[in-house]
């Protein structure tokens, strides 16, 4: 499975985004506070159902 794109709505800091996501690829980066690390919790909770911010 390869996921071709991710579609954020309502998520963290996320009011409506959509990100291409490339064939082989794909970087993430900007500045401390910018949503890097939630994009990567929208795409684990979208393949898996769950959180990865567990007790």
């Amino acid at each position: 499975m390869r996921v071709v794109a991710l579609s954020l709505r309502d998520f963290r800091c996320y009011r409506d985004a959509q990100v291409g996501l490339g064939e082989r690829l794909t970087l993430v980066t900007g500045p401390n506070g910018a949503g890097k690390t939630n994009l990567l919790e929208g795409l684990y909770f979208g393949c898996t159902g769950r959180s990865c911010r567990t007790a």
